[in-house]
């Protein structure tokens, strides 16, 4: 899984537990199984998960040229 080789190369288990945070947002489309007074949280996790993987692929971008 990519995200399991990322976590391995950046040194950084947090992509982990972002991701899973990622699959269960995809899980409750499905099963509508979120807390609508925690959905906040879980849209937070998943834009930090953006925003370090924005950040990964600027600084392989950079490192390349």
């Amino acid at each position: 899984m990519l995200i399991e080789e990322l976590a391995v190369i950046t040194n950084d288990k947090s992509f982990l537990d972002l991701f899973a945070i990622c699959e269960r947002l995809h899980t409750n489309f499905y099963h509508n199984s979120v807390k609508s007074e925690n959905f906040g949280y879980y849209i937070k996790k998943v834009q930090e998960l953006i925003n370090k993987l924005k950040l990964f692929l600027k600084q392989k971008a950079y490192r390349q040229r």
